[in-house]
């Protein structure tokens, strides 16, 4: 009685499931695995493969190489931190840099009254003392430009002993400059200031 032929070693799986590459070519791997432990295992007992099989593990062996092929690297802790450093250094947009014009619009303007040298009269007498003796003579003859009521907001002792008093407007500064001999005679402050020459600065 002839002997039975070996049976054939069990057919790889098919229709894996493509969740993501490195989940494919893991099944693929192991049904490869799978497939060569059966083909010498007691399942074969003539431990021997046909063409077709052969055909069938080289197309499987291929299957893998593609898919491992497919597989990105997981990103490196570097190349991470760059990223975010990277975001980290965007900054917003600047906003654009203002004119002289649209600068000058919220300066405030000054007159200086130059003093003679060796002037001393004032020096006994508080910055926050001298500004309100000038406002209130201001104040007395209704002092005013472009309908807007002139009031100094603080003045300040120059280095020479010049005295600079800053105004809201360069307007308000010209009108004391040209006004000078009489709102600092209301304002009683020594006559060597009406008589010195002064200027306006913007």
């Amino acid at each position: 009685m002839a002997p039975l032929p070996a049976p054939d070693p069990p057919p790889p799986p098919t229709g894996f499931l493509q969740e993501t590459p490195l989940e494919s070519a893991i099944k693929t791997a192991n049904s490869i695995f799978n497939y060569l432990a059966d083909s010498v295992s007691s399942k074969n007992p003539t431990h021997t493969l046909h063409f077709e099989q052969i055909c069938t593990l080289i197309t499987r062996v291929s299957s893998l190489k593609n898919l491992l092929g497919k597989i990105s690297p997981p990103p490196t802790w570097a190349a991470i931190t760059n990223k975010e450093t990277h975001r980290k250094k965007k900054t917003p947009q600047q906003p654009p840099i203002p004119t002289n014009t649209e600068i000058n619009k919220f300066k405030k303007a000054s007159v200086v009254i130059r003093t003679p040298l060796g002037f001393v009269a004032l020096d006994s007498i508080s910055a926050p003392k001298i500004t309100s003796k000038i406002n209130h003579a201001l104040k007395s003859i209704n002092a005013t430009v472009n309908s807007q009521i002139i009031e100094i907001a603080s003045i300040a002792w120059l280095p020479s002993k010049d005295l600079k008093i800053f105004t809201a407007t360069r307007p308000q500064a010209q009108w004391l400059l040209a006004n000078k001999h009489i709102w600092t005679e209301l304002a009683k402050l020594d006559q060597p200031i009406s008589d010195s020459v002064s200027s306006v600065v913007g």
